[in-house]
């Protein structure tokens, strides 16, 4: 584990996967079914699937089995705090909190400057590849705290954000808005080197 921090509002770590499956035995066997189903042969992806799930047991303190809702959704059964997983690369990221909320870590790519009339709107116009980096990856934290299909990253996800970044991590506000629902977020950032980290945590939802 690479950071931990534990806030009145969430909790969240991080892991740099360098060990094998054998290292997450105990996960392994209490998922056997899981990982089956969900990585397929994929090396990587078994052991990025663990990994998750070992943090959420031994650095969350969630000992039970996480679960999925239909949609896919990781949820803890009863009563229990909302959970978030991510991972990019060998990075893996954990959440949890008594508040809905999503994470997600990504990677600093080219493709993501590529794709960005697939995502950003024109409110949210800008030329900065962090700020591009941020809107994509607060759009991802969202949608995860959403757990529902059929959301646009354009049209219905917006993230109020500076026309250029400038500081290596800071707070912004984002919005869920179809014709059925609005959801408020505040969202937390972080940079490491190549590595962008962002928290979104529900703030209240209203229903149309």
């Amino acid at each position: 584990m690479i950071y931990h921090r534990k806030s009145p509002a969430f909790s969240i770590s991080l892991w740099w996967l360098t060990e094998d499956i054998p290292f997450f035995y105990e996960m392994a066997g209490r998922y056997a079914e899981d990982i089956l189903r969900e990585t397929g042969k994929n090396t990587l992806r078994k052991k990025q699937w663990l990994a998750a799930r070992h943090l959420l047991h031994h650095h969350h303190g969630i000992l039970q089995n996480i679960a999925k809702t239909p949609e896919g959704k990781p949820y803890c059964p009863g009563t229990n705090p909302f959970v978030s997983l991510s991972h990019s690369g060998e990075l893996i990221a954990t959440y949890s909190s008594q508040i809905e909320g999503g994470i997600d870590v990504q990677s600093f790519s080219e493709q993501v400057v590529k794709i960005k009339d697939k995502f950003v709107s024109q409110q949210e116009s800008t030329e900065d590849p962090l700020s591009l980096h941020l809107i994509w990856s607060a759009k991802e934290a969202m949608y995860k705290s959403y757990g529902l299909k059929k959301l646009n990253f354009k049209e219905h996800l917006l993230v109020v954000t500076p026309e250029k970044l400038c500081t290596p991590s800071g707070s912004l506000v984002g919005q869920i808005h179809t014709h059925q629902l609005k959801i408020n977020y505040q969202l937390e950032y972080e940079i490491w080197n190549k590595y962008l980290l962002v928290i979104a945590q529900e703030q209240n939802r209203i229903v149309l």
